[in-house]
């Protein structure tokens, strides 16, 4: 699969993107298939219960996209996120959920989630947040609330986006520049542009002005 200068993929229009489903409900992986069976752009490449099945299928099957569900029987999906990219760098993961409170979708996204979408929401949504992950964009299901981060909205870091999220998240825990280029699979120069617009954006002048604004975001979790 052809990837752009950042290590972002660029997915030609007649390839279709290869999708795995960790859900641990079986009716609702058989549902999306069935639902992927009629979108000639999509094609299911694997099904998973668990997030110990989840990332041998990733392994095997090397997927586009992951469409992943935070309750599973042995464990949390966003805790299986970074292991899961891990094992599929150029993947991209879409976390499909029933929890719509923006702590669980701060969590995603810090951990390398590129889309949330609410089970609630119709298939359209969910192929759009595929198609928007397989691009290599952000994607959030409308369903969510605009607002609900846990500090006043209208501050800085409600400006950063979401991969300039998880590069102040990995910058506040101590990850030297080239270290972040090998975790998120881009440049070394893709992460000093995105650690500059950060700082400008947040008005931060140090690391320890950055890790200041993670912790107030909550992007390294209560402890």
């Amino acid at each position: 699969m052809p990837h752009g200068p950042d290590g972002r993929r660029d997915v030609p229009v007649t390839t279709p993107i290869g999708i795995l489903v960790i859900d641990d409900h079986a009716i609702l992986r058989r549902g999306i298939s069935l639902l992927v069976d009629g979108q000639s752009d999509m094609r299911i490449v694997g099904e998973a219960g668990t997030i110990a099945d989840g990332l041998r299928v990733t392994e095997e099957t090397v997927p586009d996209v992951i469409v992943l569900d935070i309750h599973l029987p042995d464990g949390s999906g966003i805790d299986a996120i970074r292991p899961l990219l891990e094992r599929a760098p150029a993947a991209a993961v879409v976390v499909l959920s029933m929890y719509t409170d923006f702590d669980h979708v701060r969590r995603a996204v810090a951990e390398g989630a590129i889309g949330y979408v609410i089970k609630s929401s119709g298939s359209d949504e969910l192929f759009e947040a595929i198609r928007f992950a397989a691009r290599g964009e952000p994607f959030r299901s409308a369903g969510l609330p605009d607002r609900a981060h846990p500090h006043e909205p209208g501050e800085p870091i409600d400006t950063l986006s979401p991969r300039e999220l998880e590069v102040l998240r990995l910058l506040a825990l101590g990850n030297t520049n080239h270290e972040i280029a090998d975790t998120l699979v881009v440049s070394v120069k893709t992460v000093e542009t995105h650690r500059a617009h950060i700082m400008g954006k947040l008005k931060a002048d140090s690391r320890a002005a950055l890790v200041r604004h993670a912790l107030a975001a909550g992007l390294l979790g209560p402890d």
